[in-house]
């Protein structure tokens, strides 16, 4: 999935929100979300977990697997720096 900046902010991009549909049950899934301007590393190092949402029914934080936030071969320019940066890229499962 490629995430788009939301057009609120500097395209520092913290949080994200989608959905899917037509999982079969007990398999387990991995997602990839690309296009994150800067590295979150810091905080998936630090314990932080995505929170996935079933339904009605409320995921505790956690319950994702192989959580992995790496630079990506795609840069992007910064003007304010005069340079290059990697755009960085989410990865995790989840078994629905």
């Amino acid at each position: 999935m490629l995430i788009r900046a939301d057009s609120n902010t500097r395209a520092n991009l913290y949080w994200f929100n989608f959905s899917t549909a037509n999982f079969k049950p007990n398999q387990v899934y991995k997602f990839t979300i690309w296009n994150f301007g800067r590295s979150l590393d810091k905080f998936y190092k630090g314990g932080m977990n995505v929170m996935v949402r079933k339904g009605d029914e409320a995921r505790k934080s956690g319950l994702c697997k192989n959580v992995s936030f790496e630079p990506t071969q795609i840069c992007r320019a910064n003007y304010m720096m005069g340079n290059q940066e990697n755009y960085y890229k989410l990865s995790f499962e989840f078994e629905f």
